[in-house]
């Protein structure tokens, strides 16, 4: 009870600041973008790119501070391009969701993706396949094994979506409005 006072404010000032520098970058980035024909014209489109890259930064640093308990660092090694010539490896994977459960989301993993490799990942459904993935990129907190990263890496998930508005097949038709 005597410690909400100190730790509320201690967070709010965080987010104060988080809040300050992102306010600052979505600014920029507003007048860049109202102002694009000028910078275009003007080729100035890589000095304001680093502006914006070093607000950026500066946000990720109080980010970084306010989520710092909450990240788990060492989920993934991630090496520099053309270090290994294993794009993705995975030793001895344990991950889990829930790092207070006794059941793992997904258990002893190993794999290996080479540079150039196309990997299809398929399973019945919920066979944890997305999971999988997840663990790929950092996301599931890891219990043990080795997971390294050689070079960028890109997930776009398989979320639903129903797009609103209206789809009309003309079929080869003449369109009549």
């Amino acid at each position: 009870m005597f410690l909400n006072l100190p730790v509320s404010s201690l967070q709010e000032k965080f987010q104060g600041k988080v809040m300050e520098f992102k306010d600052k970058r979505m600014k920029a980035t507003f007048e860049i973008l109202k102002n694009i024909r000028i910078l275009k014209l003007q080729a100035w489109e890589m000095k304001f790119l680093s502006k914006i890259i070093q607000l950026r930064k500066t946000e990720e640093i109080w980010l970084k501070k306010f989520l710092a308990e909450e990240l788990q660092t060492d989920v993934v090694e991630k090496l520099p391009w053309g270090s290994s010539d294993k794009a993705i490896e995975l030793v001895d994977g344990y991950f889990s969701w829930d790092l207070s459960s006794i059941n793992t989301t997904v258990k002893n993993i190993n794999l290996a993706n080479f540079h150039g490799m196309r990997v299809a990942v398929c399973a019945t459904v919920g066979s944890d396949k997305s999971s999988l993935l997840s663990c790929i990129i950092g996301e599931v907190p890891k219990i043990s094994g080795t997971l390294k990263i050689c070079g960028t890496k890109a997930y776009v998930s398989q979320s639903p979506w129903i797009q609103g508005g209206k789809i009309i097949i003309i079929w080869a038709n003449s369109v009549i409005q």
